[in-house]
């Protein structure tokens, strides 16, 4: 005979119920009292101002977003290999990888899903490193022997960086020079025989600072034909005569060289196989520079403009184009890209009310091949954007514990296609030409 649960009594589990809350109230009450009483001589510690700048220069205090920050101290103690595995070991962030290193790989916050790479802005030390072919943002160029800290707001930040911001930003700033002269070798060895070195040398004084950083690694990769071999270069310069003005320089240099395994069936081994003719190789580069110019104008008004240029170049492969070619018969994409900034920020002599506007002007050409390079009846599409964007931001700290933001944002933008076809013996001729201005606008 099965036994059968004998049903609680109501009158009898009430009580239970009640007595066990007061408990716990009463605990709780007397827990507080005395941490009151054995805290009230004790003196009272204040934060540490921490200024984030990924999305507006503001108190970490005062954004009333969810943000994570990475320190350099982070990293040293992390067992992170790449900006992708240290990424993800921070709490609702996914990260994808398509050939078990750094460079296809794609960061999720918030559950963005397929979306990620569009609705994730990356940035590194202001400029914007995603994409504009939507392909998500080359992390293998970023070594995290140059990094100072990361800086994750989860969330919307449209009003400051537009649509492509929506879901958050991920803002990554490199090291400057600190006084004096410091040199740093690092040598990483991880599984699978990679090998990572980097160089660091920093030259410091009073009103000047100047940083050079050279790495380079070479992974095998998880499968057959998943290596990456890469080598980025960066130089930074800061003048800073006074505490009111500064001007700084940035130029990065990055390439590699990679291989992509392509799609394997389950009758071959996942890592040694893969089926026929679906093996690629390729490579690709990217060159950044940008230029700072901050000023502050007096104790409650800063200036802040920003000049910054791109050029990238990346093989292009179709989605389902696996088939082995010629290097000649391969597609590439180039963008040249660049992008001025203005950024007034004012705040009253109480810090209690804080305005900010800008002022956005940027242009890119974009080309990309079809049928292979410099091949006859081959084709070529152009695309062309010019856009600029206004924005301010109003933030009020009507008590302790309330703050109330006000932000708006416009853009307008204009683009331009067109279609070439090469023939032989003749430079581009154009076969098709249109073009498909827009103008939208965002709050």
């Amino acid at each position: 005979m099965a036994l059968q649960p004998t049903p609680l009594n109501e009158a009898y589990f009430t009580p239970l119920l009640a007595l066990f809350a007061t408990l716990i109230i009463g605990t709780s009450t007397v827990s507080v009292a005395a941490a009151v009483e054995t805290t009230a001589n004790r003196p009272t510690a204040v934060m540490e101002e921490i200024v984030v700048s990924g999305s507006l220069p503001s108190d970490i205090r005062q954004i009333a977003q969810f943000v994570s920050l990475i320190s350099a101290d982070d990293i040293a103690r992390s067992a992170a290999r790449d900006l992708p595995s240290l990424l993800a070991s921070e709490a609702n962030i996914t990260v994808k990888s398509f050939s078990s290193n750094a460079k296809h790989s794609s960061i999720d916050l918030r559950g963005a899903g397929d979306t990620a790479v569009s609705n994730i802005l990356v940035l590194l030390d202001g400029v914007e490193i995603n994409s504009g072919d939507l392909a998500g943002p080359n992390f293998s160029g970023i070594s995290l022997e140059q990094i100072e800290r990361i800086e994750i707001l989860r969330g919307g930040n449209s009003v400051r960086y537009g649509s492509g911001a929506s879901h958050g930003v991920i803002h990554i700033i490199s090291r400057e020079a600190q006084s004096g002269s410091r040199h740093r070798t690092q040598m990483t060895l991880t599984e699978y025989r990679d090998i990572s070195l980097t160089q660091r040398s920093e030259f410091a004084t009073n009103t000047q600072s100047i940083g050079i950083s050279v790495a380079g690694t070479r992974s095998n990769g998880y499968r057959d034909n998943s290596q990456l071999d890469n080598h980025n270069s960066a130089i930074d310069y800061r003048w800073q005569p006074s505490d009111d003005f500064s001007l700084q320089l940035k130029s990065q240099h990055y390439r590699d060289h990679y291989g992509l395994p392509g799609p394997i069936s389950h009758d071959h081994q996942p890592r040694t196989d893969s089926l026929p003719g679906a093996r690629i190789n390729g490579q690709s580069g990217d060159d950044r520079q940008s230029i700072k110019l901050s000023l502050r104008a007096s104790e409650q008004l800063q200036l802040e403009a920003q000049l910054q240029r791109r050029q990238r170049r990346d093989d292009f492969i179709g989605a389902f184009d696996f088939d082995s070619r010629p290097a000649d018969e391969h597609d590439m994409i180039r963008q040249h890209s660049s992008k001025r900034s203005l950024l007034l920020h004012w705040r009253d002599s109480h810090d209690a009310l804080q305005l900010i506007l800008g002022l956005e002007d940027s242009d890119s050409e974009q080309r990309r091949t079809q049928g292979g390079q410099n091949r006859e009846a081959a084709k070529i599409h152009r695309a062309d954007s010019d856009g600029r964007a206004t924005f301010s931001h109003l933030g009020w700290q009507a008590s302790e514990p309330l703050r109330l933001t006000l932000g708006y944002r416009r853009d307008r933008s204009a683009q331009q296609q067109r279609l070439d076809t090469l023939q032989q013996d003749t430079s581009a001729v154009s076969c098709e030409h249109f073009t498909q201005p827009f103008e939208f606008f965002r709050n």
